[in-house]
């Protein structure tokens, strides 16, 4: 069987999809050949198929591709859509039983494994006990495909504190040389790219680099400023009512829209005390993060994908909604500063994946650009700080569309057109300049008086 028919029909047979989107069908290929990857695709673009569509063809049977991925929910999330298109993925976490890990790992250094995928964090990665199964798999019958980084940009804006495993990851490529590697980002700059390959030790030689725009024109971005230096107060009234009229919106024209929509706070507490005002304003407002219970998380994340009256609104941390497939989250509100300007895009690359149009409100102040500066100053020579810097500027300018600026920072070489090709009144500076310019002189106005 050619090439051509191996993949097209293991699309179609396996993945239950007609054709390619631009450009997995070239990403599939290079991995099939053996080539080292580096992958920066938008969220929702479907970087996912292009490691896992190689993984189950039929010339690469009988060996495992290993995939680092740093949530176990997002791993659970991709498990369950592989088992359901009959892929034969596994995982390997703490919390299974003795007899299923025994399992898995017995059937992972078979002389021919059935396993197609096995998910793991970047922490089992690195124990003594891992290891050494990939040490067997690799010299007994040299089992493993390739490795594939999911959120390769951890190695960088987290695994100096975050997930420091992240940046330990430098390991396979030095006892697995021969093992080709896959580093997948949706939020990547030019030198995040740089530390990302020097980080994991890509081979320049063997490695294909594929990319496409960050622009998402069908994101409506919003910056809205508050001067108040305990600005939650101001914050949540502001996000009933934006609720209020997006809700009045989707009654008076009859949308068949779930209405989903995720805020994100940068602590538990203030999670859970959003969600309770939302929830007594009347809105189906539900929290989430990690001091929640795994049933109770289980259970919100599984209702809101389903949409389940009740359940439109998840006010969380940032990693919820990683890798989750939903595509039609009509909003995201940011109550507090991002860390970086890449967590930023990727929180809000979790709206319209659909394609259809949806809002992303972001809420900034000078005091809370300061307490995000505190928390980050450990990091002064990191490249977290330069995206904070960024998204600082993002905020605070007035002279340029918003569209354009996100475009700027990954893209680098950004054409000078007119912004319309990137954001035809799709942002607030676009849609009104001097609006935004009097809501920014507000921050200014505000630091003096307390100055």
């Amino acid at each position: 069987m050619g090439d051509d028919d191996e993949v097209y029909s293991t699309l179609r047979n396996v993945f239950k999809k007609q054709e390619f989107r631009y450009p997995q069908e070239e990403i599939v290929r290079a991995s099939i050949k053996g080539h080292d990857l580096l992958v920066l695709l938008p969220t929702g673009h479907g970087k996912s198929l292009t490691y896992q569509l190689p993984s189950v063809v039929p010339s690469g049977a009988g060996k495992v591709t290993i995939v680092i991925s740093p949530l176990l929910a997002l791993i659970a999330n991709q498990i369950t859509g592989l088992h359901k298109l009959k892929i034969n993925a596994v995982t390997l976490n703490a919390s299974m039983e003795a007899g299923e890990r025994k399992s898995v790992l017995r059937e992972l250094t078979h002389v021919r494994p059935t396993v197609q995928m096995l998910y793991i964090s970047p922490e089992l990665c690195a124990t003594p006990g891992f290891r050494k199964v990939l040490r067997a798999m690799y010299n007994g019958t040299c089992s493993i495909a390739r490795f594939v980084i999911d959120e390769a940009h951890c190695c960088d804006e987290w695994g100096s504190n975050f997930r420091k495993d992240y940046a330990n990851l430098n390991y396979l490529r030095e006892k697995f040389p021969t093992v080709p590697i896959t580093a997948l980002t949706a939020t990547a700059g030019a030198k995040v790219q740089k530390r990302i390959i020097e980080i994991l030790k890509l081979d320049k030689r063997n490695l294909r680099t594929y990319k496409t725009s960050v622009n998402r024109p069908n994101l409506h971005y919003e910056v809205r400023c508050f001067s108040d230096p305990d600005h939650h107060d101001d914050i949540i009234p502001d996000i009933v009512q934006f609720l209020t009229e997006y809700k009045k919106r989707r009654e008076a024209s009859k949308s068949a829209s779930s209405g989903a929509g995720i805020i994100y706070c940068r602590r538990k507490d203030t999670v859970e005390e959003v969600a309770m005002e939302l929830s007594k304003a009347g809105f189906g407002a539900r929290a989430f993060h990690g001091s929640l219970p795994t049933a109770e998380k289980k259970e919100v994340m599984d209702r809101w994908v389903s949409n389940v009256p009740g359940y439109e609104i998840v006010v969380a941390t940032v990693a919820f909604g990683m890798g989750v497939d939903k595509p039609d989250v009509r909003f995201v509100v940011h109550v507090d500063l991002p860390a970086s300007i890449e967590t930023y895009y990727q929180a809000t690359g979790r709206a319209g994946r659909d394609g259809k149009g949806a809002r992303c409100i972001l809420y900034y102040s000078r005091e809370e650009r300061s307490r995000v500066l505190m928390l980050n100053r450990n990091d002064a020579s990191s490249s977290s700080t330069m995206g904070l810097q960024y998204l600082v500027q993002y905020c605070e300018r007035t002279n340029m569309c918003r569209h354009l600026m996100l475009c700027s920072y990954f893209e680098q070489n950004v054409p000078k057109t007119s912004s319309k090709e990137w954001c035809f009144y799709a942002c607030d500076y676009c849609k009104d300049n001097r609006a935004v310019r009097r809501q920014a002189q507000r921050l200014t106005e505000t630091e003096s008086f307390y100055d």
